[in-house]
């Protein structure tokens, strides 16, 4: 497909001042349904991030048993977020001063939550394997809430959780959050805006019914960057030959994506062959499909 100056000027821009309102709509309401089921509240909105808008606050349950952190993570967080994908991820991770056994209490916390949030929003929600979904409307986007445990006593440890299918995850988003801001300050800010390019392109190859756009999700997108040389984002001012630039190195390199990590640094891109080989196979879908016409 042909792209010009404009389309990839267009596509490198970060989300609106109204979707970033919505994304802080968002968040408040799923704050506001714990504190209407009976936690308190902590603190005031903040944010985690200086880039982003990796929104939290902090609950706690009436008895200071445990507390309750309400947190926007993923590309919302990241400020990589594309207009073309709505969903806000918000997780709502609990820290507890006596260690309890994932396996044995951490359904009944979905639950918990789940009830939260059907008490406030009513039909809208619907409980998933991973997450539960809150339906968006004109106010606010649509949410998908992870309820999750921290992994230690800080949420930078990692949150974990399991899905209904009985499956551990363990992820680390605020690892995530930083190292992100961290490649994006080393690469004069493009970056993210290169992120969010190629998250375009893959929604336009999607489109086109191309296959391996649809086997590979956008985070995977966004980690097959990070793991790019800074160089590779400074070399040329024009975002086309930038473009150009990132899929010569994406296939020079293809050899190396056993060696590459997730965006947090500490998970494995590719755990298996079948991974490996979805991302190889996107890689040259994507070589072959970007045509910039200058």
């Amino acid at each position: 497909m042909k792209y010009s100056k404009t389309i990839l000027e267009s596509y490198a821009q970060p989300i609106s001042n109204t979707e970033k309102e919505q994304c802080e709509h968002a968040i408040d309401m799923v704050k506001d349904a714990l504190v209407e089921y009976g936690y308190k509240i902590s603190n005031i909105r903040k944010n985690y991030s200086s880039e982003g808008y990796a929104f939290y606050y902090e609950l706690r349950e009436s008895d200071y048993s445990s507390t309750v952190t309400v947190l926007v993570q993923g590309s919302y967080a990241n400020n990589t977020n594309i207009k073309r994908y709505s969903d806000v991820d918000v997780s709502v991770i609990l820290k507890t001063i006596i260690p309890i056994s994932l396996e044995k209490t951490f359904n009944s916390f979905k639950t918990k939550i789940y009830n939260a949030l059907c008490r406030k929003f009513g039909s809208g929600v619907v409980r998933k394997n991973k997450s539960i979904n809150v339906k968006g409307n004109t106010y606010r986007k649509s949410i998908d809430v992870v309820p999750a445990y921290s992994v230690g006593s800080n949420i930078e440890d990692g949150i974990q959780f399991l899905t209904d299918k009985g499956e551990k995850i363990v992820n680390y988003p605020l690892k995530q959050i930083k190292n992100e801001n961290s490649k994006n300050s080393k690469t004069k800010y493009m970056f993210k805006k290169y992120v969010r390019i190629l998250k375009n392109i893959k929604e336009d190859m999607e489109e086109s019914y191309i296959q391996s756009a649809k086997a590979v999700g956008s985070f995977q997108v966004e980690s097959l960057l990070w793991n790019l040389d800074d160089s590779v984002f400074t070399k040329y001012l024009t975002l086309g030959y930038g473009v150009e630039e990132i899929l010569d190195s994406l296939k020079a390199k293809k050899y190396l994506l056993d060696y590459y990590y997730e965006s947090n640094g500490i998970k494995k891109l590719c755990p298996n062959s079948s991974m490996k080989n979805l991302l190889q196979n996107f890689i040259d879908d994507l070589i072959e499909y970007f045509n910039y016409e200058g």
